[in-house]
């Protein structure tokens, strides 16, 4: 995978923590190549992709940081993870793909469709991805604490 089909989604984060989310310090704190990502995170939002690539996108929080970023997105305090709050999860991801599609869009990889994202909630859960597709783990830190995103995807017909 290369690195323009990544920064893509950095930038789709980025700006959707400092636009939506009104997130001040935020920074890219580490980058981790093919390895499946360990949990300590309790949710995660996940979308597939299908057409020129195929794989999906996640974002993982702690609940703490979610509920967090929640509170500050929806306006109002979100203290549990009801159905809304794991549908605005679900909507982070969704509009952090949506963008990056544009962007990859403009850069000639137009054909790239996205499935309705899922969440899950739980401690230690582990998001598995087929071994055959390449994986690039993204950790991000902000004043409300770190987050990360996992992006993986594979050509459909190799360049």
């Amino acid at each position: 995978m290369k690195v323009e089909y990544i920064n893509p989604f950095i930038n789709a984060t980025k700006n959707l923590m400092e636009v939506m989310v009104d997130i001040k310090q935020f920074e890219k704190r580490s980058v981790v190549l093919d390895q499946q990502m360990k949990s300590t995170y309790d949710v995660s939002a996940i979308i597939g992709v299908t057409g020129d690539y195929v794989g999906s996108i996640v974002l993982s929080f702690t609940k703490s940081v979610a509920a967090e970023m929640l509170s500050k997105l929806l306006g109002e305090p979100v203290s549990d993870f009801d159905d809304d709050a794991c549908d605005a999860v679900g909507e982070m991801v969704n509009i952090i793909a949506g963008n990056a599609s544009a962007e990859l869009s403009r850069n000639g990889i137009s054909n790239l469709k996205r499935s309705l994202p899922n969440v899950i909630y739980g401690r230690g859960h582990v998001i598995k991805r087929p071994h055959d597709v390449p994986c690039i783990n993204v950790f991000f830190e902000t004043e409300l604490g770190g987050f990360a995103m996992q992006v993986s995807l594979k050509a459909t017909c190799p360049i």
